[in-house]
């Protein structure tokens, strides 16, 4: 019985052996990507945060300046004469 399971369980050590070193380097792979990730999402929040307060700064800017009434405007009269219709003399 040692005989057959010995082979089986060195087919089973050699296959651990190669799962640790290719999840090693997978790892690895992952926390590198990771870390870029997070670089990016850094300077995304940063470029939020400049864009919020921007336009805040624009808000207080513009509220410092009297507000403006919106002129309004009325239609022109006309100034051509129109003749009045003529009547229908009724029989």
């Amino acid at each position: 019985m040692d005989a057959k399971i010995y082979p089986v369980l060195e087919y089973v050590n050699d296959l651990i052996d190669i799962q640790t070193t290719i999840g090693a380097s997978q790892t690895k792979e992952m926390i590198s990507l990771l870390d870029k990730f997070s670089t990016f999402m850094v300077g995304a929040i940063a470029l939020a945060i400049a864009l919020l307060g921007s336009i805040i700064y624009d808000m207080f800017k513009n509220s410092k300046q009297p507000v403006k009434k919106p002129v309004r405007r009325t239609p022109a009269r006309s100034t051509t004469l129109r003749k009045p219709a003529p009547r229908k003399k009724a029989i």
